[in-house]
């Protein structure tokens, strides 16, 4: 079972790009803080960065929705990303986490008050929507320029 489900703020603006055929692809990254007492009762924190990726029109959303600091809560899966280093030829890889939902869950540190909860329209299968289950192959052709 591949489940990820993450709270936690994001660490910079989304960028959203789009595919030759016309997908949106939303990436961020978000950090996820533990805290937890020690053996001696001493408070410890430990932040966990978090790169992110959503398709189709939920990750449109995420795009107009959010920027660095602000609060998201997602569901999705990890995925592992594997291509070739063009300048050095090297077998690269990093382990991403694929949005499958996000909900609203208040605002950024600092920030008076909280959003109401509200949940991303959900993926459509059809032109320029995604299911959550393409891989980079899918949605771009040979000679494409992936956008990361």
């Amino acid at each position: 079972m591949n489940i990820i489900i993450l709270k936690g703020n994001l660490t910079r603006d989304p960028e959203v790009r789009y595919t030759p055929r016309g997908m949106a692809v939303c990436e961020f990254a978000m950090a996820t803080n533990r805290r937890w007492h020690d053996d001696s009762g001493q408070m410890k924190e430990e932040v966990t960065f978090h790169e992110c990726r959503c398709w189709g029109k939920s990750g449109e959303s995420i795009g107009q929705h959010f920027n660095k600091g602000k609060p998201i809560l997602l569901h999705g899966r990890q995925a592992q990303e594997q291509w070739e280093d063009k300048t050095t030829g090297k077998k690269r890889s990093k382990t991403l986490n694929i949005v499958e939902h996000w909900e609203f869950c208040g605002e950024a540190r600092g920030a008076a008050g909280g959003a109401a909860r509200e949940a991303a329209p959900a993926p459509r299968p059809g032109v320029g929507n995604a299911t959550g289950r393409e891989t980079m192959e899918d949605v771009f052709t040979e000679g494409d320029d992936i956008p990361y």
